[in-house]
Formats: C-alpha cells, sequence, structure tokens
C-alpha cells in the first residue's frame, strides 16, 4: 500500500471497493488507516475519490466511506465490477473457476465468483445510484481526466546501447569489423579480396545509416564470452548468415560470398526493420548466457518474452467435459469425432470459423445429455486464453526497463524470472527488441564428439569442427547409403529415402536436400534426382538464368535465387528483390499484384520476354538500337521480338 503513495505522478486514485487494502486496513488498524488516508491526500491532490462498488449488492462499507468522505473532504465514485458483458456470462467465469480448481462444477466447496459483475449500461448504473447522483458525475469527471487527444502511435524501435563503447558504437563496430575481417579472408584469393573489403564497407555504411551497430555489438558480446566459457554457439543460420560484419564480428561463421548469400535479405536498405539473429546454444548451457547477459544489463532489463496459449474447439470440449465429471478417456474420444480444421467451432454460427461440427456428429452429442451440455459450456471458451508461459528463445533486452514499456510478471512456470505480459508481435509492437537465445542439442553432440576427437590423437588436439572439409568422398558415400543416424535434418525416412535418390556427391546438393524437404518444394525432389543422375534434362526458366540455377539442377531452390532471378530479368534492385521476396513469402494478393506488374516492366525494359498465364508483353526502349546480325542495320522492334 505504500507503493501506492510513492508512484502517485500521472495518476488517479481509487479506494474502498470492497475487500480492498483501504478496507482491510479501516477493520484492523483504524489509526494507521487515518494515517495512510492523509498521506494519499498530500501525494494526489484533487484526484483521490472514495470507490462506493453496488455490483453485488451488498453495502457494508458505504457508510464507513460516507464517514470518511465529509470528515476529509473528499469525493466519492461511483464504480461498477465487470467480469463478463453480459449478466447470462455468469456460467462461463464459474466453468474457467472449476477449470482452474480442477473441480466438478457442481462440487460444493469450489470457490465462485461473486455474481452481478456483468458490464452495465448507463441506464443500469443511473437507477443503481439514484439516490447519489453526484457519484456519476463523479465518475464523468474520471474519464474526462482519463482522456486522449489521439490514438497511441507505434512506438520506434527502443535498440539497447552497448556500455563497453560508451558511445561510440559505430566507431567501435566499425573497428572490430575491419580487424576481424581481415583474419577472415586471410586465405581468400587476393583477387577476390577487393570484392569482399567493398562488401563489408557497403555492409557497415547500411547497418550504421539504420542505427543498428549497437545491436551487432551486443550480440557479438554474448556469442564471444559464451565461447571463451567453452559453450558450444552455432555457425549461424537464418538470413543473418548473409552479412559480412556477422562473420567478421564472430556472430557467425559462415563466408556469405563464398556461399552466395545475400545482406539485403537480412537487412533491407529500402525498407526499416529490425535485425534478428538466430544464435544456437548448447541446450544446456544456453541459460548461462542469458545469465551473463542479465548480469552485464541488469534484470529489469533483460526480460523474457511471454507467450499465451488459447483454448481451441477440442481443448474447450475437454475441460467443459472434465468438469462435469466425464471420465478423461471418454472425454478425449468424444473430443476426437470432431473437426480438425482450424479455425473451427463448436458453434454452428460463427462467421470466424472455416468448418464446422458435422450434423452427424452433433446429433451423435445430442443423445448424450452430458456431453451435449459440454459442447455448449465449451463453446464460449474458445479463443479465450488459457494459460501463460514464457517463450523458449525470446529475450528483450531494452535500455529503458522493459517493465516501465510493457506488464510484465514472474515466469509462470514457476521460476523468479521476469516475463513479459505482452507475446513477441505485441512486444516488438511496442518497440522492445527481441534476441532468440537457441537451445540446440545438437551443437552439445557435436561439442562432446569433438572433444573425444581430440582426445583420441595428439595431432587432432586442437582441431575445429570447422575445420572438417566440405569435399570428403566418404561422407557422401556413407549418406548415400542411409548411413544418417544422429545427423541434423538428415536422419528421418522421408530424409533418407531422397538421400538415396537424389545421390548427393558435393555439399551444395546436401544444402539443396535440406531445402527441398519441406512442404511445397517437396516436389521438385524427384526432378532434381533426375536432373542430377541424367535421366531428365536440366531445364532453366530462362537461358539468363542457368548460371545462377547450376549448383540446383535449373530449379528455384533458396529465397536468394529468387532475389537474384528478379535482379538479372527483370533489373532490381537487391533491396526492391527482398520487397519481391517477402511479397511472396507473404502471399498477400494486393502485393503480388504491384510486383506482378513491376516485374513485368522490368523485364520488358531489360528485353526479356514476360510470361504470364494468359498474355505475353515484349517493348523496347525507344533509346535502344540493336544492330542485325548480318551488319545491315538496326533492327525494329518486331524483328527484335
Amino acid at each position: 500500500i505504500d507503493d501506492v503513495l510513492a508512484n502517485s505522478e500521472g495518476a488517479i486514485l481509487l479506494a474502498g471497493a470492497p475487500e480492498s487494502a483501504l478496507i482491510n486496513l479501516i477493520a484492523t488498524n483504524k489509526s494507521q488507516a487515518n494515517s495512510w488516508i492523509k498521506a494519499a491526500i498530500e501525494a494526489y491532490p484533487d484526484r483521490f475519490f472514495l470507490e462506493i462498488n453496488r455490483t453485488t449488492g451488498r453495502r457494508p462499507t458505504e457508510s464507513v466511506l460516507s464517514r470518511i468522505s465529509e470528515a476529509y473532504n473528499l469525493p466519492m465514485v461511483g464504480t461498477s465490477s465487470g467480469a463478463y458483458p453480459n449478466e447470462g456470462d455468469y456460467e462461463n467465469l464459474e466453468l474457467l473457476y472449476a477449470i482452474e480448481q480442477k473441480r466438478l462444477i457442481d462440487d460444493t466447496n469450489l470457490k465462485r465468483p461473486e455474481k452481478q459483475q456483468h458490464f452495465r449500461t448507463n441506464e443500469d448504473l443511473i437507477e443503481l445510484f439514484a439516490d447519489a447522483p453526484e457519484v456519476l458525475e463523479n465518475a464523468t469527471r474520471i474519464a474526462l481526466l482519463c482522456s486522449a487527444d489521439a490514438a497511441p502511435k507505434g512506438s520506434k524501435p527502443m535498440l539497447p546501447r552497448y556500455p563497453d563503447a560508451k558511445g561510440a558504437e559505430e566507431e567501435m563496430m566499425r573497428k572490430m569489423a575491419e580487424e576481424g575481417y581481415e583474419a577472415r579472408i586471410a586465405n581468400v584469393p587476393e583477387k577476390m579480396k577487393p570484392h569482399y573489403r567493398e562488401r563489408l564497407r557497403t555492409e557497415m555504411d547500411i547497418i550504421c545509416s539504420q542505427g543498428f551497430a549497437g545491436y551487432f555489438l551486443i550480440v557479438a558480446d554474448f556469442i564471444a564470452w559464451a565461447k571463451q566459457q567453452d559453450i558450444p554457439v552455432g555457425p549461424g543460420r537464418g538470413s543473418g548468415a548473409g552479412s559480412a560484419v556477422a562473420w567478421a564480428l564472430g556472430i557467425t561463421d559462415l563466408d556469405p560470398i563464398r556461399w552466395g548469400l545475400l545482406f539485403e535479405r537480412f537487412i533491407n536498405p529500402d525498407r526499416v526493420s529490425l535485425p534478428d539473429f538466430d544464435v544456437d546454444f548448447c541446450q544446456s548451457r544456453r541459460e548461462e548466457v542469458v545469465h551473463y547477459v542479465r548480469r552485464k544489463y541488469g534484470d529489469d532489463k533483460v526480460v523474457s518474452i511471454g507467450t499465451h496459449g488459447s483454448w481451441k474447439a477440442r481443448s474447450a470440449f475437454k475441460d467443459a467435459a472434465r468438469s462435469l465429471g466425464v471420465p478423461n478417456g471418454q472425454a478425449h474420444a468424444a473430443s476426437e469425432m470432431l473437426s480438425f480444421k482450424d479455425p473451427y467451432s463448436l458453434s454452428q454460427t460463427d462467421e470466424t470459423a472455416s468448418d464446422f461440427i458435422p450434423e452427424e456428429v452433433r446429433e451423435h452429442f445430442r443423445q448424450d445429455e452430458t456431453l451435449n451440455r459440454a459442447l455448449t459450456m465449451g463453446e464460449p471458451l474458445q479463443g479465450f486464453i488459457r494459460q501463460h508461459g514464457r517463450h523458449a528463445a525470446g529475450i528483450i533486452i531494452a535500455d529503458p526497463d522493459v517493465g516501465d514499456v510493457v506488464p510484465i510478471m514472474r515466469d509462470p512456470g514457476g521460476g523468479s524470472d521476469l516475463v513479459t505480459q505482452y507475446d513477441m508481435k505485441s512486444v516488438e509492437s511496442c518497440g522492445l527488441v527481441k534476441f532468440d537465445f537457441l537451445g540446440l542439442k545438437t551443437s552439445t553432440v557435436i561439442h562432446e564428439a569433438m572433444k573425444h576427437v581430440r582426445a583420441s590423437d595428439p595431432a587432432l588436439a586442437n582441431m575445429d569442427i570447422l575445420d572438417i572439409p566440405f569435399e570428403d568422398e566418404d561422407i557422401f558415400k556413407m549418406l548415400n547409403e542411409g548411413y544418417c543416424q544422429g545427423i541434423f535434418q538428415l536422419e528421418s525416412a522421408g530424409m533418407v529415402k531422397s538421400l538415396q535418390q537424389i545421390r548427393p556427391t558435393a555439399w551444395e546438393d546436401l544444402v539443396a536436400i535440406i531445402s527441398l524437404y519441406r512442404p511445397g518444394p517437396m516436389d521438385n525432389i524427384d526432378s532434381f534426382a533426375n536432373r542430377k543422375n541424367g535421366a531428365e534434362p536440366v531445364q532453366v526458366p530462362h537461358p539468363k538464368l542457368k548460371k545462377l540455377l547450376s549448383e540446383t539442377q535449373g530449379i528455384i531452390v533458396y529465397q536468394e535465387q529468387v532475389m537474384q532471378a528478379a535482379q538479372i530479368l527483370a533489373g532490381y534492385t537487391l533491396a526492391e528483390a527482398d520487397l519481391l521476396r517477402r511479397a511472396m513469402g507473404k502471399k498477400i494478393q494486393s502485393e503480388m499484384e504491384a510486383q506482378r506488374d513491376r516485374f513485368i516492366e522490368g523485364c520488358t525494359t531489360q528485353l526479356v520476354v514476360a510470361e504470364t498465364t494468359n498474355t505475353k508483353k515484349f517493348s523496347m526502349r525507344p533509346d535502344v538500337q540493336l544492330t542485325r546480325a548480318d551488319g545491315t542495320g538496326t533492327m525494329t522492334p518486331e524483328e527484335a521480338k
């Protein structure tokens, strides 16, 4: 209760509701209650109201509050508790109480909610406080004090500062990146080094212009600390592996130029969006890295992201059935009869549902009164939050205390760590920046295996996993024969079959197989295998893409290939091509239509025939003159076509 006095700035105080701190204090220590009221009046001048709540019809404290109001000249305000929208929704809240307490809804020992806590209309409240209209006038006064002139605007990203840089983050990042890069490219052919250095300079300029230097330094710092503690760290994955700066700083261990990875997929200079590194740590030691970050930045500035699980149709039915005493086995069997499409509904009138329970199934439920009641009771639960949790990887690192930006709570799982009450998307929309600390068991297995290798032979004492060559024929032979047990992403039966079908002979084949082995691209596995093994000719969508698609048998497999194809055929910049890639990934029709027109226009400007489902478009720029092959002059547009 003292915290209320200490944090009065910009706040309005209402005190005196049933079972509130003030009422409890009056009942136990009137002298202390009077002292607190005087302190509250001083802390909240003209902003302290006594609360008259007539929701449940009980008024045991109203006379006491009236005397306090007269004694201290404090205004009273009428309030109404609102726990559910309509009076008939009480049973839904009662069901939630039963589920939470794991009791039957008819159990006499079930602690039930107060009744009459539905939202009241203006007419209801006028009738409820007919003898004291001034308390409703004060409610209006409070509402006006709380009004805003405009809707809140989206927050800008609150990127944390890297403390070791002492305000010079850009200079520190550039210096560290340039030094680290020279070590990385030591074995790159001399003729390629200018290209490598130009890529680094370009990336650093973009990173600094968008204010992300501190972000890179923070990630590089906790990865470096983990490696110093001999905690396994993954080599990098996701779009962040396309950054030469990340490679230079030790965030990743992949040469993005060697593997054809594009920086614009990670940070698009034409579209400001937060970078997002996915960092894999040893599963058993991941928490050590999180604790290091907490020590460095402060517990209130490093907070896990919360998650919310909501009731789906089947879980809502099963929980309602259990509260009615239906045995678990029977409730589960009955739920299996419900549709599996998502979203679907127990209701027959839900306009947002894509599927409903077939009438013959509903008729089956009607034959059992209890199951049918569970179906009816479970319907309102759908979509409501069932449980709170903690994101497996997402951590917020912020400059302000996270609790000053979004509400926080203790770990719902029982730990003492702080967790946001907002989920990941809501947290990011508030401007907080997410860092992913992923736990990966495979990195632990590899780390332990390397320890055994080093101990087995003095000559291998300093061997690193990254020293293993990509061209070992024995490894490809082993994979082609299906010996993949324990190999990350390659050990499933379907993947083994694909390996035996494609028979990889190069590292690039393995990368392609892993990329193809997912819904959608999977349809290309047969064609990829046939083309690789000579059973089918390699075909490309356009001759200009032959070099780009050579390592994937003429098939577009990677998002980078989509971007580069747009660059080659339609003259996109890589930043523009990233917008095309995003539009394809999100499948938003309006964006796709806009990109379609841009792509076709770019193709015609590049003198590339652009085929669509129903037409061919071709045009020539008026300033372009093409010479005939026989040297007898320039071609007309029709001849060029």
